[in-house]
C-alpha cells in the first residue's frame, strides 16, 4: 500500500512563520518583520514538502509503513541534536547534522498534519517555483518604489563648510577641487578648529588620478606639501565603501594629539553597492600601495593605521599573511581596527592562534573597554574593538543556514530563520550615519575616543577627560546629523 503524504508543508510553514517572531540581535521595524516572516514560511515549506517526500519514500518501502518511517527520522534528529552535530567546525558535517534535525522535527510535525488532497504545497517543485515568484515580485515591488518616488537629494559638499588651510581643500593643493565628492568635504571639514597646531587632513578622490599608484602618490605629495612628515604621527584610514570615514575617529585623535597629527585618506570606491565584499581587494590594494610609499619615504612621523567596517577587513588583508610581522615590515606603530566583519581571515587567524601570539596585539570588546583599561593596556599596540552584539562581526555568511555559530546558545539557534534574521540585521545595522549615535550593534562612534585613547597611546590623557571629549563629538555628530537633514531638505 502507498503510503499518503500529508499536510507537512502547510504545518511547517506556519511554525517557521511563528519562530520568525522571536527577537534576535536588533530590533526590526514591521516592514523588516514582514520580509522575515515570509522568507521563514517559505523555508519552512520547502523543508516541510521536502521532508514529506523522504517519509513517503521510506514508508513504502520500510515495514511499519508511515509510522515506522517518521520515527527513523525523528530518532535520528534527536541524535543529530544530542551530538550537537549543527555546531560541528565542518561545514560538511554541520549541513548533515542540520538536515537531519530540520527532517526530524518536520516528520514530527507531519504526524499530527492532515493527508494532502492535492495540494500543490506538497510538491517540493511547486514551492520553489512559488518562491522564486514571490521574489521576483518583491524585485519588482522595490524597482517600481524606487523609480515611483522622488530620487534622493544629492550633495556635493558639507552643507556650511569652512576648511582649514591644512586640508586638501586649502590654497596651494595638489588635489584638483572637483575631483573631490561630499565624502572628501564631510572628512576636511571635519578637522578640529581651535587646537595648539591645526591638524593636516588630505583626501585623493577616485578621480583625483586614474591609477592606484598614481592616487597613492599623490597622497604621498600632498601629505609632504603640508608638512605632515614633521607632525607627530600619520594617520592612515582605511576608509569604508564610497570613502566614508567615522567622524568621531580623526577628531578624538586631534583633540588627543593637540592638532599634532596628519590624517590621509585615498578614495577607491564612490558609490553604493550590495557587492560590497567585492570591493575589499581594491580597497587592501589601494591600503598596501600607500603604506609601502609611506614607508618608503620616512621621516620623524609615526605610521598608524584606522579601519572601521569594511576598512578594517581590507586594512587588516594587507596584514593577513604575516600578521604582526607584517605591521612591522610596513613601519606600522599602532592600529585600530573597529568593527571587523566576520569575513577577515586576519581577525579569526589570530582568534584561532594561527599566527603567532603578540603581546602588542588584543581583542578588545566594548563593554570592558568602557569598563576600564584592560591590565596591559600600556603594551597594546594593535587594537580590534568589538561588541559582542554587531551583526557585522557576528554573520559568518551562508553557513548560518545550516551552521550554528559559537556565539548563539543552541536553544536560540533555529536553522533558517536565524540566518533570515540576522540578514535584516545586518542591514539595520550599518544604517546610522546621519542618525543619532547609539552604544549599539555597528554603531561604535560614542566609545570611539576611548578606543582611540587605547590603541594611540594617549594613556597621558585621563578617561574623564576622553569621556568629555566623546560628549561633545557625540554632541557635534547629533548637530552634524541635524544640518545634514535640512540641506537635504532644501534640495527638494
Amino acid at each position: 500500500m502507498i503510503a499518503a503524504r500529508r499536510d507537512t508543508a502547510r504545518l511547517a510553514g506556519a511554525l517557521a512563520l511563528a519562530l520568525s517572531f522571536t527577537p534576535s540581535l536588533m530590533r526590526r521595524s514591521r516592514r523588516d518583520q514582514l520580509l522575515v516572516s515570509a522568507a521563514s514560511a517559505v523555508l519552512g515549506a520547502l523543508a516541510g514538502a521536502g521532508t514529506e517526500v523522504v517519509v513517503v519514500r521510506l514508508a513504502n518501502r520500510l515495514e511499519g509503513g508511515e509510522g515506522t518511517a517518521r520515527g527513523a527520522l525523528v530518532a535520528a534528529g534527536v541524535v543529530a541534536t544530542l551530538a550537537e552535530l549543527p555546531a560541528d567546525r565542518r561545514s560538511a558535517v554541520a549541513l548533515a547534522g542540520t538536515a537531519t534535525r530540520v527532517a526530524g522535527i518536520c516528520a514530527l510535525v507531519g504526524a499530527v498534519a492532515p493527508v494532502r488532497r492535492n495540494d500543490p504545497l506538497q510538491d517540493p517543485r511547486a514551492v520553489g517555483a512559488a518562491a522564486l515568484v514571490a521574489a521576483a515580485a518583491f524585485a519588482g515591488w522595490r524597482a517600481l518604489e524606487r523609480h515611483g518616488r522622488p530620487p534622493r537629494p544629492r550633495l556635493t559638499e558639507w552643507p556650511d563648510a569652512r576648511y582649514l588651510p591644512t586640508v586638501s581643500f586649502g590654497p596651494g593643493s595638489l588635489i584638483e577641487r572637483e575631483t573631490l565628492d561630499f565624502e572628501a568635504s564631510r572628512f576636511l571639514a571635519g578637522a578640529v578648529a581651535g587646537l595648539p597646531r591645526d591638524p593636516i587632513r588630505v583626501f585623493v578622490g577616485l578621480r583625483s588620478a586614474p591609477t592606484v599608484e598614481q592616487r597613492c602618490d599623490l597622497a604621498v605629495r600632498e601629505l609632504d606639501r603640508l608638512g605632515a612628515f614633521e607632525r607627530g604621527r600619520v594617520v592612515v584610514v582605511a576608509a569604508t565603501l564610497r570613502g566614508f570615514v567615522n567622524p568621531i575617529i580623526p577628531a578624538a585623535e586631534e583633540h588627543f594629539s593637540g592638532g599634532d597629527v596628519a590624517t590621509v585618506v585615498v578614495q577607491y570606491h564612490d558609490r553604493p553597492t550590495v557587492l560590497m565584499p567585492a570591493k575589499v581587494p581594491i580597497a587592501a590594494r589601494t591600503h598596501r600601495e600607500l603604506l609601502a610609499r609611506l614607508a618608503r619615504r620616512g621621516g620623524g612621523a609615526e605610521v598608524v593605521v584606522y579601519g572601521e567596517s569594511l576598512g578594517a577587513w581590507a586594512s587588516q588583508n594587507v596584514f593577513r599573511r604575516g600578521g604582526v610581522a607584517a605591521l612591522d615590515g610596513l613601519g606600522v606603530a599602532r592600529a585600530l581596527w573597529i568593527g571587523t566583519p566576520y569575513f577577515s581571515r586576519l581577525r579569526r587567524a589570530f582568534e584561532r592562534r594561527r599566527l603567532p601570539a603578540d603581546e602588542r596585539l588584543a581583542s578588545v570588546r566594548v563593554r570592558d573597554l568602557v569598563r576600564g583599561d584592560p591590565p596591559d593596556a600600556r603594551r597594546l599596540r594593535f587594537v580590534l574593538l568589538y561588541r559582542a552584539t554587531d551583526p557585522v562581526v557576528l554573520f559568518p555568511g551562508l553557513e548560518l543556514l545550516w551552521r550554528r555559530p559559537d556565539w548563539l546558545p543552541a536553544g536560540r539557534w533555529r536553522p533558517g530563520i536565524t540566518f533570515v534574521q540576522t540578514v535584516a540585521d545586518l542591514m539595520n545595522a550599518t544604517r546610522w550615519t546621519s542618525g543619532l549615535p547609539q552604544a549599539l550593534a555597528h554603531d561604535y562612534r560614542m566609545e570611539g575616543p576611548l578606543a582611540v585613547r587605547l590603541a594611540f597611546g594617549h594613556h597621558d590623557v585621563p578617561r574623564e577627560q576622553a569621556s568629555r571629549v566623546a560628549d561633545r563629538l557625540v554632541a557635534q555628530e547629533v548637530e552634524n546629523g541635524a544640518r545634514l537633514r535640512a540641506a537635504r531638505r532644501a534640495l527638494r
